[in-house]
């Protein structure tokens, strides 16, 4: 039985050690500065002309640019690379917490994040009505 017990524990660290590496390799993709690509609220697509001008850096473990988090313009944020999808979790110098759903496709970063709370949704979904949504950046040249 204490093997048994010894090899569930084991496996739980070896897990999360693995989640924990998946976390720090996504945070060390982010770094730099990323334009805003699209963006899709509740079902409607943002004017591309209003996108352009807006940009966010991602040092460390914060972001700053030309949108607005919470009531300010920064905030930290935090990778949980054990669920599925995964999680985001930012926290603004201003205003509450919230969390959404990121994915790293080679040069872009996509964000899911409801726009009726702040738990993050299950799915990658902006439709009509989905109360969601969806922003994606593309990672600017250096």
């Amino acid at each position: 039985m204490r093997i048994g017990v010894l090899l569930v524990l084991a496996s739980g660290t070896l897990v999360t050690a693995q989640m924990n590496a998946v976390a720090k390799a996504d945070l060390e993709k982010l770094q730099g500065t990323w334009a805003i690509e699209s963006m899709v609220t509740d079902g409607t697509p943002a004017p591309k002309e209003k996108l352009t001008a807006h940009k966010v850096v991602i040092r460390e473990n914060r972001i700053t640019g030309t949108v607005k988090f919470g009531d300010g313009d920064e905030c930290t944020f935090t990778l949980d690379a054990s669920r599925r999808p995964k999680v985001i979790q930012f926290t603004p110098t201003k205003g509450k917490p919230s969390q959404a759903i990121y994915t790293i496709l080679g040069s872009r970063f996509e964000v899911c994040r409801s726009i009726r709370g702040a738990a993050a949704p299950a799915k990658f979904d902006a439709a009509a009505n989905s109360g969601q949504e969806m922003i994606t950046f593309k990672k600017m040249e250096k």
